[in-house]
C-alpha cells in the first residue's frame, strides 16, 4: 500500500509514528475514497489527472482518545518502522492481522476488541467493494423490451426525471430527447416506459447490494476471508431480475 495511503507515516528524526496531517476525500465513480498525506500536492494531481474523480475536499486529521492510545502503545513498544501498514491499520481502526509476523502485535492479535475490529474493517472492506460493484452495473446502462437501451449513468438518470416529470406536468406536451440510438421527438407517452425502465434497473442494483449487504453483516470472521463481492452481487441481481 502507498503510503500515501496510510493513517500514519514514520519520522525518521524522532523514530516514532506520527499521525498523517490531512485527510483527503473525493469521489471515483461515485464511490468515497479517503486517503491521507502530509501535503494536498499529491491528491490534487492524483484527481485532477482521471477524469471519473471529482468533489475533492481536504480536513486536518484529528485522532480520537483511543486512536491516540494506540499510536502511543506501538511507539512504546518499538514496533518496526518496516510494519507501517498495519501499525496504521492498528492506529485508525483498532485492528491486527491474525497472520501478522511483528511480535508485539501478535501478541495483541487475539485480543477480543482487536479481532472484532478485524473483522469490522473487513466487513468495511467488502461493503466498499460491493458498492463499486452496484455503481459499475447502475451506470451500465439497461434496455426496453425490444431491446432499445437506454442509458442509466448519474447525468442521464437526472435528466430523465426531469423530462418525464416536465412532460409528467404539462410544462411542455413534448420534448427534443437525446438517447444512445440518437434524437427523437417524444411525449410522456414515449417517455414513460424509458423512465420506468431505468427506474427498475436502478432500484434492482441498490436491492441486490442491499441483499449482499446483509450477507457481509451475518457472515462469520472465517466466511468473510472467502467471501465472494462480484458472485454474490451476481446471484442476488439475476434472482431479483429471474
Amino acid at each position: 500500500m502507498a503510503d500515501h495511503d496510510l493513517f500514519v507515516g514514520y519520522n525518521d528524526d524522532t523514530q516514532q509514528f506520527e499521525p498523517k496531517r490531512l485527510e483527503a476525500r473525493f469521489y471515483d465513480r461515485g464511490t468515497l475514497r479517503v486517503k491521507f498525506d502530509d501535503s494536498e500536492q499529491y491528491w490534487r494531481e492524483f484527481v485532477n489527472k482521471w477524469w471519473h474523480h471529482d468533489g475533492l475536499s481536504f480536513r486536518p486529521v484529528e485522532l480520537s482518545a483511543e486512536q491516540q492510545a494506540r499510536l502511543d502503545e506501538v511507539n512504546t513498544n518499538a514496533v518496526a518502522v518496516q510494519y507501517l501498514s498495519e501499525v496504521a491499520e492498528y492506529v485508525q481502526y483498532g485492528a491486527v492481522s491474525a497472520e501478522t509476523t511483528e511480535p508485539y502485535l501478535a501478541t495483541i492479535a487475539a485480543d477480543v476488541a482487536v479481532a472484532e475490529a478485524r473483522v469490522e474493517k473487513r466487513r468495511d472492506e467488502l461493503r466498499q467493494r460491493l458498492a463499486e460493484r452496484r455503481y459499475e452495473e447502475e451506470v451500465g446502462g439497461t434496455s426496453l423490451a425490444d431491446g432499445t437501451p437506454v442509458e442509466t449513468s448519474r447525468a442521464a438518470q437526472g435528466q430523465l426525471t426531469t423530462v418525464h416529470q416536465t412532460l409528467k406536468e404539462g410544462f411542455q406536451t413534448e420534448v427534443n430527447w437525446k438517447g444512445p440510438t440518437g434524437w427523437a421527438l417524444v411525449t410522456l407517452t414515449e417517455i414513460a416506459p424509458i423512465a420506468q425502465a431505468a427506474s427498475d434497473h436502478v432500484q434492482e442494483c441498490f436491492s441486490a447490494e442491499k441483499a449482499v449487504d446483509d450477507l457481509i453483516t451475518a457472515a462469520t470472521e472465517a466466511d468473510l476471508e472467502e467471501f465472494d463481492v462480484a458472485a454474490n452481487f451476481e446471484t442476488e441481481l439475476a434472482a431479483l431480475r429471474a
